[in-house]
């Protein structure tokens, strides 16, 4: 769990761009949410859609 927040917190500070202070001021979870967000494509697909 610590290093899930650790790595939350780089990808914000590298990836972002983000202050070390803006990122502590963010809601985690909804933050760790936005992180986590997969592309349409990535997303698993409902296999139920490929038969209608």
């Amino acid at each position: 769990m610590l290093e899930d927040l650790r790595y939350a917190e780089r990808q914000a500070l590298t990836d972002l761009h983000m202050e070390p202070e803006v990122y502590e001021r963010q809601n985690y979870y909804r933050f760790n949410e936005i992180l986590l967000a997969k592309s349409r494509e990535d997303r698993e697909q409902d296999i139920m859609s490929l038969f209608s």
